[in-house]
């Protein structure tokens, strides 16, 4: 790329005023966030705070952001990362994001990492060459049994796989620079040839490596960047954590497309990604307001003392039995401290490590538990009514003989619910005309709605 169309690139990244879509997230609310901003606006006029309780990728803070002081709060690091980057942007100038991009592109760490993982990214291209020419056999090996940290600790392996030498090779690599353990290196080791080529996952590792030497608030913004390059170069189906890619149809034999699937995620080049989003995000304009970012489990934030300015409550929890952690899990590892251990699978007596490689502390929400989202639910409705402010719940409907996702609770029992709590439950629908009122709990009936709802709570 010469000096002018770099240039060029940073002036046109430069006049985006948002960031968008930091990651690829399950349930955005980029769809609706105008009736979402106008349903809060409605409830809370005077410009005063709100709570984003479940704030998740950012989205619907950055937007309240632009008018109100938000405090935005998740359970989850990754997001009270994006949520940083997002809603109190560092001061960094261009010229800082290219002195950080040499020293990524020159470190001696990227070097060692390189030399380790030689023998896995020169055997990952030879089988990508052979897929492109109609032999997939060993690329479905690498995507099945590609991750090192699997390898390492299997007894048990099945298939002779052209890329277990390499492995062998590479792990004595790495115990020769002292790379076998420890946060360093951890995305190659784990997820390497399973979600990423195994050279992208050496380059996110490196970046990972220099990003966390900075001082905040600098380190949220680039490791916020690097988040969102993840999530951007990441190969799987829905640029989601939650599977990876399975190479083989159901008689076993590998796809007919799977060298298409893999190839253009694969190709990509991490650092060239990572350069766009670090422009992106430093060219968000300073905040006009003071605004709070914080991690913590909704109950805990409800109770404590940093909630305690906010006019209204804006909450979206999980609305289907699937956690949203096993989702963003390789997020989280990228943002947490501790090395993840990970989960085991038993099939005909062999436990083997996870095929997504989840660790075994993700978080469980009870939203998504069926046993335990009504009180969930109650424990949401008790702590926001101590507040004495507004609640708006996003939530989506579910319709019998659909295709749906079944959701843990229908819109009937949770305004049913609500109405012990508040003086007036009201369902505005964020996509259709579709809008009723429910100012007492014998008006509650379950009606189809076609898309997600607002269930306003008024104290």
């Amino acid at each position: 790329m010469t000096q002018l169309s770099l240039e060029n690139e940073q002036a046109h990244i430069s006049a985006q005023s948002i960031v968008p879509r930091p990651i690829h997230y399950l349930g955005s609310k980029l769809r609706v966030i105008n009736e979402i901003t106008r349903s809060l606006d409605s409830v809370e006029s005077t410009g005063g705070p709100i709570c984003d309780l479940f704030a998740g990728s950012g989205v619907v803070s950055a937007a309240l952001a632009k008018s109100r002081p938000v405090i935005a709060s998740d359970i989850q690091e990754y997001s009270r990362v994006l949520c940083s980057a997002v809603l109190a942007p560092a001061p960094v100038t261009d010229h800082y994001v290219s002195v950080l991009n040499k020293t990524i592109l020159k470190s001696e760490f990227r070097e060692e990492l390189l030399f380790a993982f030689e023998p896995l990214i020169r055997n990952e291209e030879r089988v990508v060459n052979e897929a492109a020419s109609g032999n997939s056999n060993e690329l479905c090996c690498l995507l099945e049994h590609g991750s090192l940290i699997a390898f390492a600790r299997s007894d048990d392996r099945p298939h002779s796989c052209s890329q277990f030498d390499s492995m062998d090779a590479t792990l004595d690599k790495l115990e020769s620079i002292g790379l076998t353990s420890g946060r360093d290196a951890i995305l190659s080791r784990y997820y390497g040839g399973v979600y990423f080529s195994y050279r992208q996952a050496v380059e996110l590792d490196n970046i990972l490596f220099q990003v966390n030497q900075l001082e905040e608030p600098i380190k949220d913004t680039f490791l916020a960047a690097t988040l969102s390059t993840t999530s951007d170069v990441v190969n799987t189906v829905g640029k989601q954590f939650a599977q990876p890619i399975r190479p083989r149809d159901r008689s076993g034999s590998p796809k007919s497309n799977l060298y298409q699937l893999v190839s253009r995620d694969r190709n990509r080049k991490v650092l060239d990604v990572f350069r766009e989003w670090s422009f992106r995000y430093i060219a968000l304009t300073a905040p006009k307001f003071d605004n709070t970012i914080v991690r913590g489990d909704y109950r805990e934030i409800l109770s404590g003392d940093t909630i305690g300015s906010a006019r209204a409550i804006y909450a979206d929890p999980p609305y289907t039995r699937d956690h949203y952690s096993r989702y963003y899990h390789i997020l989280e590892t990228i943002c947490a401290v501790k090395i993840p251990d990970v989960t085991r699978v038993a099939t005909k007596g062999i436990s083997r490590v996870s095929r997504g490689i989840y660790p075994t502390d993700r978080h469980q929400s009870p939203f998504s538990i069926k046993t335990q989202a009504p009180g969930a639910f109650e424990s949401l409705f008790e702590g926001v009514r101590g507040l004495s402010v507004p609640l708006i719940v996003s939530y989506s409907p579910y319709a019998q003989g659909t295709r749906a996702r079944p959701r843990l609770m229908t819109i009937s029992e949770i305004t049913k619910m609500a109405g012990d709590f508040f003086r007036a439950v009201e369902i505005r629908s964020a996509g259709t005309i579709a809008h009723n009122k429910f100012n007492s709990a014998q008006h509650n009936t379950e009606r189809r709605f076609d898309a997600e709802v607002l269930i306003v709570c008024l104290p």
